[in-house]
C-alpha cells in the first residue's frame, strides 16, 4: 500500500478544506487548566509565567501596563509554540509589577505547513500581581524540603502570612525525584502556584532531589533564566539575590546515581561564573542574600563557595535547606545562614523571613503553631 500517496491526497484535501473554511480547523475539543500560573523570577528583569494545561497547545499572557494592553505569546524565534502542556511566557518585570494579568491556551491537534487543526480555548482568572511597591517591610514565605507534605505546607503558609511579597523555594520541593513530567507538574509547579496564589514572585533554587529521575534533565527549559542555567542573579526592590544550584550531595561516582551524574563539571562551571560576578553598584541594595539548597558550601566538594560571595558580592545573608532544620548558623561564615529544613520526620515546618530595617527576622512554625525559630539575623 502506498502510504505516501494516501497522505499526499489527504493533505491536498485538507488544504482545500482549510482554504474554504478560512485558514484553520476548529475541533469541538475542550482544554482545561491543570495548574494556576506561577510567576517565577528568572533574572534579567524578567518573570517567567508558567502554567499547565490538560492538552498540548498554544499559550499567551494578557496584561495592561501604563494604559497599554499587552499580549505576549509563548514562542520560539517568531513561531508560536504548540507542542507542550507546560507553558512558559517571559514578560518584563517592570510591566507586570502591580498590574493584573491572565493566561490563555488553545488546544492544537495538528500543525501542518499551511494550516493547523485546533480546539477550544481556555482562559484563566484575572490575577492582581504584587511586585515591589516601595514598602519598608518585605515578607517572604520560605519552604524547602517539603518532600510530599504539600497539604501541610499550604496550612503553614496561611498561618505565617496572609499575602506574602515573595515566595522562596530553596529546593527539594518534590517528594523524592522527578521521574516523569506529571511529577514536576504536581509537586513543583502546582506547589509554587498555590503558595504564591499566582500573585507574587517565586524564586526557586533546585534541590538535590530535583536532580534525580528521567525528567530532571528537562527542568531547565521551563526556567529561562538570564544565564541559561538554574543559577542566576536577580533582585526584588532593595534585595539583591544570588540564586545557586548546589546540585547533588554526594560524589558523581556514588552508586545511587547509576553512572548518570556529572556534577563535578557543572559545579566548576558555576563556580567560575560566580567568581566573575561583580557587586552591582548601580543600586545601593540594603540586603544582599544567597539562596541555595545545600548550606555547607564553605567546603563544597573541596571548593570554598563562600569566599566569592563575600569578596565580590558583599553577601550578608543566606537562605538554604537540606539539613539541620529551622536554625540560624553563625559559625560558618561572616554572615548568618538560615536553614529552613522543611520536613522533619513526619512533621512539616515552614518559615517566613521579614526584611525590615536592614535586618532579617526569621520565623519557623509547624501546622499547630509551635514556633521553632523567631529571631533576627
Amino acid at each position: 500500500m502506498d502510504f505516501s500517496g494516501i497522505l499526499a491526497k489527504l493533505g491536498a484535501w485538507l488544504l482545500s478544506l482549510h482554504t474554504a473554511l478560512g485558514g484553520v480547523f476548529i475541533l469541538p475539543v475542550s482544554i482545561q487548566m491543570v495548574t494556576d500560573p506561577a510567576v517565577f523570577d528568572v533574572g534579567g528583569g524578567s518573570y517567567a509565567i508558567v502554567w499547565v494545561t490538560s492538552k498540548r497547545g498554544t499559550g499567551w499572557v494578557t496584561f495592561s501596563s501604563g494604559g497599554t494592553d499587552y499580549t505576549v505569546y509563548e514562542q520560539s524565534s517568531g513561531t508560536i509554540k504548540s507542542d507542550d502542556t507546560i507553558h512558559v511566557v517571559k514578560v518584563p518585570k517592570a510591566k507586570l509589577d502591580n498590574n493584573s494579568y491572565s493566561v490563555h491556551s488553545q488546544y492544537t491537534f495538528l500543525n501542518f505547513a499551511y494550516f493547523s487543526i485546533k480546539g477550544k480555548t481556555v482562559d484563566s482568572s484575572t490575577y492582581n500581581f504584587r511586585g515591589y511597591s516601595g514598602q519598608d517591610e518585605i515578607k517572604a514565605l520560605t519552604f524547602s524540603d517539603i518532600h510530599g507534605l504539600y497539604a501541610d505546607s499550604f496550612i503553614v503558609a496561611k498561618m505565617l502570612v496572609d499575602k506574602p511579597d515573595l515566595v522562596l523555594l530553596p529546593g527539594d520541593i518534590t517528594l523524592d525525584w522527578l521521574l516523569v513530567k506529571q511529577t514536576f507538574v504536581d509537586e513543583v509547579l502546582n506547589t509554587a502556584a498555590v503558595l504564591s496564589e499566582s500573585s507574587c514572585p517565586v524564586v526557586y533554587a533546585r534541590g538535590n532531589h530535583e536532580t534525580r529521575g528521567a525528567f530532571a534533565t528537562e527542568v531547565k527549559k521551563y526556567f529561562p533564566t538570564n544565564t541559561g542555567e538554574l543559577y542566576f542573579t536577580t533582585n526584588y526592590g532593595p534585595i539583591s539575590m544570588l540564586v545557586l544550584d548546589t546540585g547533588e550531595d554526594k560524589v558523581d561516582t556514588d552508586p545511587e546515581y547509576g553512572g548518570l551524574a556529572n556534577f563535578e563539571a557543572y559545579r566548576a562551571q558555576q563556580y567560575e561564573w560566580m567568581t566573575n560576578l561583580q557587586k552591582d553598584v548601580s543600586q545601593d541594595y540594603q540586603y544582599r542574600m544567597t539562596i541555595a539548597h545545600i548550606p555547607t558550601i564553605d567546603n563544597h566538594f573541596g571548593t570554598d563557595w563562600i569566599a566569592p560571595m563575600k569578596n565580590n558580592l558583599d553577601i550578608n545573608f543566606m537562605v538554604s535547606g537540606h539539613t539541620d532544620p529551622n536554625a540560624i548558623w553563625r559559625n560558618v561564615t561572616d554572615f548568618p545562614i538560615f536553614v529552613d529544613g522543611g520536613r522533619t520526620g513526619s512533621e512539616f515546618r515552614g518559615s517566613m523571613i521579614t526584611f525590615k530595617d536592614g535586618k532579617y527576622l526569621c520565623k519557623s512554625i509547624n501546622k499547630v503553631g509551635k514556633v521553632f525559630v523567631n529571631e533576627y539575623a
